[in-house]
């Protein structure tokens, strides 16, 4: 029985070592395996820069008042000609249509006051040197259309210069961002970020 019993632990013993050496063959085939620790995100801290930029709404204001002048501080001299060229358009049209309307105003208080001491209607040579002769009515008339073209003149203005403010100001509140404390952000490369850049985080 001992003998038996030996003769079972040996056999035992023999297909334990050959699981072994297959274990160790297999691994060493396999090669080493070694768990790569995942990159974690980084992060920077920028200091604020030492020249910081004019404030948004100052900007805004002096380019409201002379439109395009916000661009050029900020390189952008297309729209600063484009800002400047068509206030200064805007600006001779609403002289054209002030001068029109006080034209034709000026006539129909003449024409009104000539036609007060005719009981007819007058007919009135055109102010304006054409050939055509107009009634009280539609000078009248021409006097109202120019004053619709000047109010509408001044409004087209106003929105101009409000476009351009507001142009400036969206460049220059992202400037003064740009040039603040900020904390920029790498993240890993296990997802293909990367190359998308950093992201800035201000405060």
């Amino acid at each position: 029985m001992k003998y038996r019993g030996l003769r079972v632990s040996s056999r035992a013993l023999r297909v334990l070592q050959s699981a072994t050496f297959m274990l160790c063959f297999m691994l060493t085939a396999a090669g080493s395996v070694h768990a790569a620790p995942p990159e974690a995100a980084r992060a920077r801290f920028v200091p604020a820069d030492s020249v910081q930029p004019a404030a948004p709404l100052q900007m805004a204001a002096i380019d409201f008042l002379l439109p395009g002048y916000g661009m050029y501080r900020h390189n952008e001299t297309g729209y600063a000609a484009l800002y400047f060229s068509s206030n200064l358009v805007n600006l001779g049209l609403i002289y054209v249509a002030y001068r029109n309307w006080q034209f034709y105003e000026s006539a129909y208080v003449a024409a009104e006051l000539r036609q007060r001491s005719e009981p007819d209607p007058l007919q009135f040579a055109d102010p304006a040197g054409g050939s055509d002769y107009l009634s009280l009515q539609d000078i009248k008339n021409r006097a109202e259309r120019g004053q619709l073209f000047f109010a509408v003149s001044i409004v087209t203005n106003v929105a101009l210069r409000f476009l351009s403010a507001t142009h400036t100001w969206s460049l220059a509140d992202a400037a003064k961002r740009r040039s603040g404390p900020r904390y920029e952000m790498f993240p890993d490369a296990t997802g293909g970020l990367r190359a998308a850049g950093m992201y800035s985080f201000y405060f």
